[in-house]
């Protein structure tokens, strides 16, 4: 009960809202010891669910406070199948200083990342007994009410099977950002290191037969002929082909000029 009273103290008794209230219950009987292997004890211990169906179908958003060990994500898997995970969320507890709100987190985890990008012994201030909680009890000994809420408050959806959000694909729009994956270009140099950093004229790798097509507007007279035959003799030198949608003898004339 003692997560149960953590939590309602850090979300119903707030001085910026005090005619908030929020629903906060306890599992009976606490957290299983191990995934139910017996259909008849599983469903003897998780009754409760059932006696409140009518209450938890009438809310929009159940938030799983459990905690950060083997029963607490049974419990968690355990109450959301019965729930729907499509209503649920779950609060994670912080596992180091690079996920904990709590003060100092901040600078225990560049000191962290320093001590790594250096080869360096883990410093005493960012170890991980000093910034892991297990549960909201202890998030509010050691940091208070205001960060435990804070915790409750970013709880994040469940993964749904086949739904994805953009951070489940953050590390790959990362990569690209960055080049292409383990530091390798995707790209073919422009010609000009300036604009290289802006955009470089990318490739279809992954299918052979399907080429990227870049298209470039301007406005006539702009030396965009150019410019555009710039970039094509550094793609050609770096092994690739090129093409022009628009053809005229002047141009394949400059073009032949241009890469003799």
């Amino acid at each position: 009960e003692l997560d149960k009273l953590s939590i309602d103290e850090a979300l119903n008794h707030h001085p910026l809202y005090p005619d908030r209230s929020v629903a906060v219950v306890s599992v009976p009987a606490g957290a299983p010891g191990t995934a139910t292997s017996s259909e008849g004890h599983s469903e003897r211990k998780f009754r409760f669910v059932e006696a409140c169906s009518d209450i938890l179908s009438s809310v929009g958003c159940v938030t799983l406070a459990v905690d950060a060990d083997g029963p607490g994500i049974v419990l968690a898997d355990e109450l959301s199948r019965r729930i729907g995970r499509e209503k649920c969320k779950k609060v994670n507890w912080p596992t180091g200083p690079r996920d904990s709100y709590a003060r100092g987190a901040r600078d225990a985890a560049e000191q962290l990342e320093e001590a790594q990008r250096n080869n360096q012994p883990t410093p005493e201030v960012a170890r991980t007994e000093h910034w892991a909680r297990k549960d909201a009890n202890e998030v509010l000994q050691h940091e208070g009410p205001e960060v435990l809420r804070q915790y409750m408050l970013d709880a994040q959806p469940l993964p749904i099977q086949g739904l994805f959000s953009f951070w489940s694909f953050w590390d790959q729009v990362y990569d690209l950002y960055q080049q292409g994956p383990k530091g390798l270009s995707w790209g073919v140099s422009t010609g000009w290191s300036t604009v290289d950093t802006c955009y470089q004229v990318t490739m279809q790798r992954s299918c052979q037969h399907m080429p990227l097509v870049t298209a470039v507007v301007a406005v006539s007279g702009r030396h965009m002929t150019s410019c555009l035959l710039t970039v094509a003799q550094h793609v050609v030198k770096d092994g690739q082909s090129a093409n022009f949608s628009r053809r005229t003898p002047q141009l394949e004339s400059r073009i032949i000029s241009a890469f003799p």
